[in-house]
């Protein structure tokens, strides 16, 4: 039979819950001692760590995990309560630092022996992290992962969404994976068939799920690229690429990597092994408009690797070397082993490849390469930052040949995202590269660039000079966010690029479902922290 609980005032309490203190504040309270149930209604307030949940009502039971459920009214529902359980009902807001969460009623239980069950259900939920929105029918949160019924997931806040997908259900392991039943895709209004069953990655180790980006290519014409990831298990994963443009040949990638970081050092696109045919180095402050400061480009090199791969590309454009827009390159196999991270103060890289290498679909060769790359420790002074890294490669074929040198420079910051670069580069070759794309379109120079970063928009240039050539090279970026979408146009003189693109913003809910773990401290019997 339900509980009819007397009526006492009282204008806040305050709970022990699990090791941490949960303060309520409400204007009205019921109290059942026995059955350690309180009522607060009216205004309720309850926080707890780093949330806060507003409600019209929230029942809170405390007591012994071996009590039996007791049966509760809140409204015109009649609900089931164990120890260590609470229900809020009415108006159900939460709020943390991770986002903001809506419901019209929720359930949860802070019972350290219950982990591996259900924690958490919420009905008629809406979440709102950042620029990202979802909504359900129903939530529910597990020592496995959250699972969603009736899901609608848009960003922005415009009347008619750009992008905006449905599915049946979505079940998701932060940090992970995730999968979406008969997911529906629309963009810019335009309804895409139906996907019967959906894998995508969450590893912050991979690129996990994007969206299609479209763009603008100096002498290709309007054209959509894609790249996403598909979990294997926890340490593997499947990559897949596609670019099509109506004036050139359509690239495609598709790959196998395999980590062996060990999960306390997991970092950003661990699964990633850099192309033979690309830019000289990744983490180039100096020669890659996208880098936008030389910490940025230490850290980036500071992120632990240890990944063996097997890829297969197809028809892919060099990038920075003397056949940009006139060959590419098609890799049918393609085995790597790429080993970095911190070493002491300083940051290295190496990688080992063994390919198949097809020139224009004409030549052919096999090839082992051998390239490494280190950063030295940076130095501060003030607003000053400098650093140097030093790069080099052996190609061993049939006509083997190489490299040796680096970079050095220094980034001052001015004021409010604005700051200035110079720097030089020099390498030295050595061999007969058998490839022309081998062959870099500058081995000697100097840098200027400016950039300014903004919270919603940002702006970079770039001028790069040769003793041989000149200025013979400029870049610009430009960002800008307008509403669910950024804006993105890039001019570079060498390589020669020239893009503009929109991108789907979705970087706040990404990053949080990338990050957050399901993880709870082991507690005793009474909720108190071993």
């Amino acid at each position: 039979m339900p509980i009819s609980l007397p009526q006492s005032n009282s204008s806040q309490q305050e709970l022990t819950l699990k090791h941490k203190e949960l303060e309520v504040l409400s204007y009205e309270t019921e109290i059942d001692g026995p059955n350690g149930i309180i009522i607060f209604r009216g205004g309720v307030k309850a926080t707890f760590d780093r949330s806060t949940l507003t409600a019209n009502e929230l029942i809170i039971r405390r007591g012994v995990t071996t009590d039996p459920a007791v049966d509760v009214i809140s409204g015109s529902k009649t609900i089931k309560l164990r120890p260590k359980e609470a229900y809020a009902n009415g108006k159900v807001a939460v709020v943390d630092p991770d986002g903001h969460l809506d419901a019209s009623n929720l359930w949860f239980t802070w019972d350290p022996d219950r982990a591996k069950e259900v924690t958490g259900i919420g009905e008629t939920v809406e979440i709102n992290i950042g620029n990202s929105h979802v909504k359900a029918d129903k939530m529910s949160r597990s020592g496995q992962g959250y699972d969603l019924t009736n899901v609608s997931f848009w960003t922005g806040n415009w009347r008619t969404p750009l992008f905006m997908f449905n599915a049946e259900s979505v079940f998701f392991v932060p940090a992970k994976q995730g999968i979406a039943k008969h997911m529906r895709i629309s963009v810019f209004g335009v309804q895409l068939p139906d996907i019967p069953r959906y894998v995508f990655s969450l590893d912050p180790r991979a690129s996990g799920l994007s969206l299609p980006s479209v763009g603008f290519r100096q002498g290709a014409g309007i054209g959509a690229s894609w790249t996403s990831s598909f979990p294997v298990n926890d340490s593997a994963t499947i990559s897949t690429s596609i670019t099509a443009f109506p004036n050139v040949q359509p690239t495609y990638a598709i790959s196998y990597s395999k980590s062996y970081v060990k999960e306390e050092d997991l970092g950003v696109n661990q699964y990633y092994i850099s192309d033979q045919f690309g830019e000289r180095s990744q983490f180039s402050f100096f020669g890659n408009i996208y880098m936008d400061s030389l910490s940025s480009a230490f850290d980036r090199m500071k992120t632990q690797k240890n990944l063996f791969s097997v890829n297969s590309t197809f028809n892919y454009e060099t990038l920075d070397r003397v056949t940009d827009r006139t060959t590419n390159y098609s890799q049918p196999i393609e085995l790597g082993y790429e080993r970095g991270g911190p070493l002491g103060k300083f940051a290295y890289l190496y990688q080992l490849k063994a390919s198949r290498i097809i020139e224009s679909g004409d030549r052919s060769a096999t090839r082992l390469g051998i390239y490494g790359s280190t950063f030295l420790p940076l130095t501060h002074h003030g607003r000053l930052t400098a650093g140097t890294r030093i790069d080099g490669a052996a190609r061993i074929d049939a006509s083997s040949s190489g490299y040796i040198g680096g970079e050095t420079g220094f980034n001052y910051d001015l004021t409010g995202g604005l700051s200035v670069s110079t720097g030089a580069y020099g390498y030295k070759n050595f061999g007969n590269p058998l490839f022309l794309g081998d062959n870099f379109r500058s081995n000697q120079g100097y840098v200027m660039r400016g950039d300014w970063l903004g919270k919603s928009s940002s702006i970079s240039m770039m001028f790069r000079y040769d003793p041989t050539q000149g200025w013979f090279d400029r870049e610009y970026r430009l960002t800008q966010v307008v509403g669910p979408i950024e804006p993105v146009i890039v001019y570079r003189q060498s390589p020669r690029q020239y893009v503009i693109g929109i991108r789907f913003r979705t970087n706040d809910i990404a990053n949080t479902l990338r990050q957050r773990k399901l993880r709870r401290e082991e507690s005793d019997a009474n909720g108190i922290k071993k």
